[in-house]
């Protein structure tokens, strides 16, 4: 990338800082509408995963299926988070994870367009052919001008239009409530007809990428067109990115107000602006993130580190404004280089987390990393004490992140580079090991900390 390009992303990463923070006064701050009514028992989580020793009692969050058998075994005062898909809709997806009911949306569909009402799944026009929008990762990745890799139709998702308030009431009505809300069951594993949801039970939303390029169509020949590449919306569909944007928040604004007391907890992906997110998101109740730490990319691109620097800085103020987010880590213990990705995950953990967090390491089994793996390190540290230190490096586009606890600093390099930290004047600092050091040098992608005393 030419010295100009990364002028650019930095100057686009102090921007998203800028109005994420607030300081813009054309971006309306952070609002608190989905203030969490009740904090988390404890930062341990699950996504996905299989408890350390079986604990599930003993997690303060878990996202699962709502046909698990582990939120029953939970405790009341630990969330239970449903998780599927109300974005885009796919004709497999009715038999099997996220189970939408696919088939009685056809229907309700039809009707309302034999009503003279419009239809609800979107159409773009493109060389004077409307044609279905689709959901490019469903389709198997496909970039521009390729086909779909995935050959079974029946696993492409369709794109709805979540911002017609018809579809909004429907889905609750018919999937929110009766499918992710009301899958119950005994501590034991029966399966009971119980008409309300476990104590503290959220529905998660998936694939919460609001951009507009992973959207598109096929061409006459099967090749993939995102929208930005020259379909244009069919009417009343409104057209850009921008109008999708719109239509998110409206849809968070409208869930809550069709059910009120829902609380929502999105799985957050790469969008298309970021100085968007803090609106976006301002009627969402939780965020995602389930890799938090991207140390399995040896060497990252300027666009991917720029991208980590956005991410969590968007990460950052969304769990600091006291809303519940869960970040996770996926680590193999059996890897010559866990020990230090295990320090790092939790380190980036330590960085971005708030008053109402969790950290959700787990294996590629899907199972959890006992807490006792890492307790020590987090024990010694203490909670957080400051804001989130962004250092940006102008040579990587990316930067190396700090943050002062109770008991010392926690740092992650992501710069490209290793680097050396000093410890601060007036202090006494000790590396993990407990020896006495004036400083610290940190390879880049890893985490370190320095444990300080006056």
């Amino acid at each position: 990338m030419s010295g100009r390009n990364r002028i650019g992303a930095l100057c686009a990463i102090l921007l998203v800082e800028s109005l994420i923070s607030g300081c813009s006064a054309e971006v309306e701050p952070l609002r608190t509408v989905a203030a969490v009514d009740q904090p988390l028992p404890n930062d341990r989580g699950t996504v996905y995963a299989r408890p350390a020793n079986d604990e599930a009692s003993l997690l303060g969050i878990a996202l699962n299926d709502p046909h698990t058998r582990l939120f029953p075994r939970m405790s009341e005062s630990s969330v239970k988070v449903s998780h599927g898909v109300v974005s885009v809709i796919r004709p497999n997806g009715e038999s099997q994870w996220p189970w939408f009911p696919y088939q009685e949306f056809n229907r309700y569909e039809q009707r309302e367009v034999a009503a003279g009402r419009a239809p609800l799944r979107l159409t773009a026009t493109y060389e004077g052919k409307s044609r279905p929008v689709y959901w490019n990762w469903s389709l198997g990745f496909p970039a521009p001008g390729q086909p779909p890799s995935v050959t079974d139709e029946g696993n492409w998702d369709r794109a709805v239009n979540v911002g017609d308030e018809r579809y909004v009431q429907w889905l609750v009505d018919n999937y929110v409530k009766p499918i992710m809300l009301h899958q119950y069951f005994t501590a034991d594993g029966q399966a009971i007809d119980v008409d309300a949801p476990y104590p503290n039970e959220w529905l998660g939303i998936d694939q919460m990428a609001i951009n507009y390029r992973l959207f598109g169509v096929l061409d006459d020949e099967g090749r993939w067109v995102p929208m930005d590449r020259g379909p244009v919306m069919d009417q009343p569909f409104r057209d850009g990115s921008a109008a999708m944007h719109d239509a998110y928040r409206h849809f968070f604004k409208q869930l809550h107000q069709a059910l009120p007391g829902l609380r929502v907890m999105i799985n957050m992906g790469t969008p298309d602006d970021w100085a968007a997110v803090p609106l976006d998101f301002a009627d969402v109740d939780g965020l995602i993130n389930e890799e938090v730490f991207w140390g399995k990319q040896p060497n990252g691109t300027v666009d991917d580190r720029a991208k980590l620097v956005a991410t969590w800085t968007a990460i950052s103020a969304f769990s600091n404004s006291g809303r519940l987010t869960v970040l996770g880590s996926l680590l193999t213990p059996s890897s010559s280089t866990y020990e230090t990705a295990l320090r790092s995950g939790l380190m980036a953990y330590l960085l971005l987390s708030g008053p109402n967090s969790a950290w959700a390491p787990k294996t590629p089994e899907a199972a959890e990393i006992p807490p006792s793996a890492y307790q020590a390190m987090k024990s010694a540290l203490g909670r957080a004490t400051s804001a989130l230190s962004t250092q940006p490096d102008e040579s990587s586009g990316g930067a190396l992140f700090s943050r002062q606890t109770e008991h010392g600093t926690v740092y992650v390099n992501y710069t490209g580079h290793d680097v050396t930290v000093q410890c601060p004047s007036g202090l006494t600092c000790r590396d993990r090991a407990g020896t006495v050091v004036a400083e610290l040098s940190i390879a880049d992608l890893t985490g370190d900390y320095l444990l300080t005393s006056g």
